[in-house]
């Protein structure tokens, strides 16, 4: 249990209690920075899935 009590907290689960806490007026801001962000660099276009292998990469 005391394994658990100390996990560290991910980038991820930072940047949301970040984004969560901003005025709404600065969080629809980054949201739309972040959507064209996102549309610049074509995220939407990109197709990648997990590679699973018992085999070690060269």
């Amino acid at each position: 249990m005391e394994l658990i009590q100390n996990v560290p907290i991910t980038f991820q689960q930072k940047l949301s209690e970040k984004l969560q806490a901003l005025p709404p007026d600065k969080l629809k801001t980054n949201i739309e920075g972040i959507d064209l962000l996102t549309e610049l660099m074509e995220f939407d276009e990109i197709y990648a899935s997990p590679i699973i292998t018992s085999e070690e990469l060269l």
